[in-house]
C-alpha cells in the first residue's frame, strides 16, 4: 500500500479541473500540468496520475473483438491463450506462448 497523500480529494480534484479549464492556452496538455504543478505544490507526474484516474478507460472501436487501447487491458488480455502477443511472436518466428 502506498503512502497516504497530503493532499485532500477535494484539492486533487480542483487541481485536476484547473488543468481542464487552462490546457487549451498551452501547446499541449503535459505542458499545462508541468506549469501548473509547482503552483499546486505537486509533481507533474502526481498531478498527470491525478487527471487519469478521472478519465474514462479508451477502447478501441474494435472492441467487440476485444481489442482495447487501454495499456493496463492489453497487459490483462495478453496473459490469455491465443492474446494479441502471441499472433506478434508468431509473425516474428519466436514461437507460440
Amino acid at each position: 500500500m502506498g503512502r497516504p497523500s497530503q493532499f485532500s480529494p477535494e484539492a486533487r480534484e480542483r487541481a485536476v479541473r484547473m488543468v481542464r479549464e487552462h490546457e487549451h492556452e498551452y501547446r499541449s496538455r503535459w505542458e499545462a500540468i508541468r506549469s501548473m504543478a509547482p503552483k499546486i505544490g505537486c509533481t507533474a507526474q502526481s498531478l498527470h496520475n491525478w487527471i487519469r484516474k478521472t478519465e474514462p478507460v479508451r477502447v478501441h472501436c474494435s472492441a467487440e473483438r476485444g481489442i482495447h487501447t487501454d495499456p493496463r487491458a492489453v497487459r490483462i488480455q495478453s496473459r490469455a491463450p491465443g492474446g494479441p502477443y502471441v499472433v506478434v511472436n508468431n509473425i516474428l518466428g519466436r514461437g507460440g506462448l
